[in-house]
C-alpha cells in the first residue's frame, strides 16, 4: 500500500478527525500526481520588432523575446533578434515559409510562382507540427517580424494556421511610421486619406486627374523601375513624390522630387533595397529638393 507523506499520515486521534485527515491525504496524493504531470500548454507570440533601430523596439516586444523559449525569424532579421535573445534560442526559418504564397490556390498563381508555392506548402507542413510539439510541451514560442506584424508581414499566416493555440500579436512600430517621421510632415493635413499598397493598387485620380490622397507604396514586391512608369502615365508630372530608404536605421535617406524630375534625381543617387515610396498632392516638397540628413 502506498505510504502517504508524513504531513498526510493519519494518527489515532478520533474517528471524525481521522476521516477529515484521510480526505486531506487524498488531496495531498492528488497534488503529488499533478506535480508529476506534463506542464501546461505553452504560448505563441507574433512579435513586431520595429523598423530597425533598437530604441524603437517596444518594451513588451523586448520582454516577450527575452522570455521566449524558442524564437523563429528569417535570416535577414537574425542579428537584430540576437540583441534580445541568446543565439541558442534562435532558429532561422526556411525562406519558403515567407507567407507570400500561403493560402493561395496554385492555379491562381502565374506559372513562374507555382513551384515556389508548392515548396512553401511543403515547408509549412513540416514546420507547423514542430511548433505544435513545442507548445504542447509547455514552451513559449515567438515569431519575430520586422516593423509591425499586421503590415506586409511574412509571418502573418502563422496567426491563421495556429489560431487554435490562441496566438498573441505584439504590435510594433512600422517602417511606415519611421518613414513618416523622416518626411517631417503630416500625411493627413491636406487630403486626410492614406492608401497603403504593395504596388497593385496605385490609387484613383479625381475628376481633375489629381491624386488627392497620399499613396504609400511598400516596394518589397514591386520594383521602382516598374512603378515609376505606371505612376507617370497615371498622374500629372508635377505630382510630388518622396522616397524614404531604410527608414528607422541610422543610414536612412529621403529623396524629394516630382514624377517629372524623379528619374533625374535618381541618376546620382542609389536607392536602398528597403524603401517606401510616397506619391500624392498631400505631400509637401521642401524648398530645396535634396536628401534629408540621416537620422541622428
Amino acid at each position: 500500500m502506498r505510504d502517504f507523506p508524513p504531513q498526510c499520515r493519519i494518527r489515532p486521534i478520533g474517528f471524525g478527525l481521522a476521516i477529515v485527515l484521510m480526505m486531506s491525504a487524498i488531496a495531498c496524493d492528488s497534488n503529488a500526481i499533478a506535480a508529476d504531470a506534463p506542464s501546461a500548454r505553452g504560448s505563441v507570440y507574433l512579435v513586431g520588432m520595429g523598423p530597425g533601430d533598437r530604441e524603437l523596439v517596444t518594451l513588451k516586444a523586448a520582454r516577450v523575446l527575452k522570455e521566449a523559449d524558442h524564437v523563429f525569424c528569417f535570416g535577414y532579421l537574425e542579428q537584430e533578434v540576437a540583441r534580445f535573445v541568446p543565439v541558442g534560442k534562435i532558429t532561422v526559418a526556411s525562406p519558403f515559409l515567407m507567407g507570400r504564397f500561403r493560402g493561395q490556390c496554385f492555379e491562381d498563381l502565374p506559372p513562374q510562382y507555382r513551384e515556389r508555392a508548392r515548396k512553401s506548402v511543403e515547408a509549412a507542413s513540416k514546420f507547423l507540427p514542430k511548433v505544435r510539439e513545442l507548445v504542447a510541451g509547455g514552451n513559449s514560442v515567438a515569431f519575430a517580424a520586422a516593423g509591425d506584424p499586421t503590415l506586409y508581414c511574412p509571418w502573418s499566416w502563422i496567426v491563421e494556421d495556429l489560431i487554435d493555440l490562441d496566438p498573441t500579436v505584439v504590435p510594433g512600430l512600422s517602417s511606415f511610421n519611421a518613414a513618416n517621421a523622416a518626411l517631417r510632415q503630416s500625411l493627413t493635413k491636406r487630403g486626410g486619406s492614406v492608401l497603403l499598397s504593395a504596388g497593385n493598387d496605385l490609387g484613383t485620380p479625381d475628376e481633375h486627374g489629381r491624386l488627392k490622397m497620399m499613396l504609400v507604396l511598400f516596394t518589397h514586391s514591386k520594383k521602382l523601375d516598374e512603378l515609376l512608369p505606371q505612376l507617370q502615365s497615371r498622374y500629372p508630372a508635377d505630382t510630388p513624390i518622396a522616397i524614404v530608404g531604410e527608414a528607422g536605421y541610422r543610414q536612412q535617406r529621403t529623396i524629394f522630387a516630382t514624377l517629372e524630375t524623379i528619374s533625374k534625381e535618381l541618376e546620382s543617387k542609389t536607392v536602398p533595397k528597403l524603401h517606401l515610396l510616397y506619391v500624392g498632392d498631400g505631400l509637401t516638397l521642401p524648398t530645396v529638393t535634396e536628401a534629408v540628413p540621416a537620422r541622428p
